[in-house]
């Protein structure tokens, strides 16, 4: 188990440690599947499974599966926050069937404390394939699979930190020199374009001044916001300084004008009971994937550009 806790210490990929610990089953006695299912939404989620080659599930039994609420052997366990060894499936009431063939079960809680991380699960063609040292080795390897999940945790929601602005919850520009290394390399192995709006809110000095800073950030909340929402699933939102953001497009192809046109007519709308003439300058700069790529250089260009758009807002203003 040292061994295992160790291994599994080192693992950056959920999967990857659902199948580690099952492989480490696998090793210490015998089965003929084991899975692994997680609560969600109030429903208890097949998440990973390992199958004996010669063993026919039913076509339902996949990841993603939900168990019918209430029934079966996992659900039990999942409300009990006990273990539950089943020398026949056919004795008990409410078994719910995932392979014909099988005859035995045994499951135990993964737990954290009182939280339930899960239920680990592993069934048998053999009738009484499981009994006490069964038992102890699959509670031992779920009580090292609680860490590890716990740790995988952990481990995430720091790196979430270290990416997201605190007060908006957008992506940082930390993240943005992550991410765009990818994004470049996928511009170029599909040939299209890669855009940059940098965006800047218009008035927000106002806000600060005549309403304090506790409204201006509420102001920065609600336009990081409406970004989030008014953008493509695939795009990314970054809040790179006071009231100055950047939106990543991309594989866009003509649709950055439109986004850009829709973003500075939907926010007045989005802002109109704060009772500021508020607004978005937003400037655009375009990378073509046949040509080098300085994301410097990109970011300078939107930034000019959106320079250029506040000074024709105001010129508008003005006449």
């Amino acid at each position: 188990l040292y061994e295992l806790a160790h291994s599994l210490a080192r693992v950056e990929d959920r999967k990857q440690l659902l199948r580690q610990v099952i492989q480490a089953l696998r090793g210490r006695f015998e089965f003929d599947y084991c899975a692994f299912f997680r609560p969600v939404e109030g429903a208890m989620e097949l998440e990973a499974i390992e199958v004996q080659e010669d063993i026919q599930l039913l076509p339902h039994i996949k990841p993603g599966w939900r168990l019918p609420k209430g029934q079966g052997v996992i659900w039990w366990v999942a409300q009990e926050r006990a273990p539950l060894l089943l020398a026949d499936v056919r004795s008990y009431p409410g078994y719910v069937q995932g392979a014909p063939e099988v005859q035995s079960e045994l499951a135990v809680p993964v737990l954290a404390g009182e939280e339930l991380l899960g239920v680990l699960n592993v069934e048998s063609r053999q009738p009484a394939a499981f009994g006490g040292d069964e038992l102890a080795i699959l509670q031992a390897v779920a009580g090292q699979l609680a860490v590890a999940l716990q740790n995988l945790q952990s481990r995430r929601m720091l790196k979430e930190m270290a990416i997201r602005d605190p007060l908006t919850g957008l992506y940082n520009r930390r993240f943005l020199d992550e991410v765009i290394g990818q994004e470049v390399a996928a511009a170029r192995r599909y040939h299209r374009p890669l855009a940059l709006l940098y965006v800047d809110v218009d008035g927000f000095r106002a806000v600060n001044n005549i309403h304090g800073h506790q409204m201006g950030d509420e102001i920065l909340q609600r336009v990081a916001g409406f970004l989030q929402e008014n953008v493509r699933e695939a795009d990314y939102v970054f809040r790179v300084g006071g009231d100055e953001f950047l939106i990543l497009l991309p594989e866009t192809d003509g649709e950055a004008t439109g986004i850009a046109e829709r973003l500075k007519r939907g926010i007045k709308q989005a802002l109109k009971d704060v009772g500021l003439p508020l607004g978005l300058s937003i400037g655009m700069a375009m990378w073509d994937p046949e040509s080098e790529f300085d994301l410097d250089a990109l970011i300078s260009e939107a930034d000019k550009n959106m320079y250029e758009d506040k000074r024709r807002t105001r010129n508008r203003a003005g006449t």
